[in-house]
């Protein structure tokens, strides 16, 4: 591989890098905050929660039918 080559070739590997170490940080935050939401459930108002957590009341529903369930569903977002 040429000079050039090995540089672009470094170049887009960072990049590949930093989108996924961004979009894994971004995923992480999010599995976080429907976790502390799903500790909340019964304890505070369905308001509050999202007051503090940002999430929305879709979110809100989905999470309180994943624990009547008793399934987890990995497709909130």
């Amino acid at each position: 591989m040429t000079e050039l080559g090995q540089m672009l070739y470094n170049d887009g590997l960072a990049d590949g890098i930093r989108q996924g170490l961004s979009q894994g940080i971004s995923q992480g935050i999010s599995q976080g905050i429907l976790s502390i939401a799903r500790n909340l459930l019964g304890s505070v108002s369905d308001e509050f929660i999202i007051e503090k957590t940002g999430i929305t009341p879709e979110q809100l529903q989905e999470l309180k039918e994943e624990k009547e369930s008793g399934k987890p569903t990995d497709n909130i977002t």
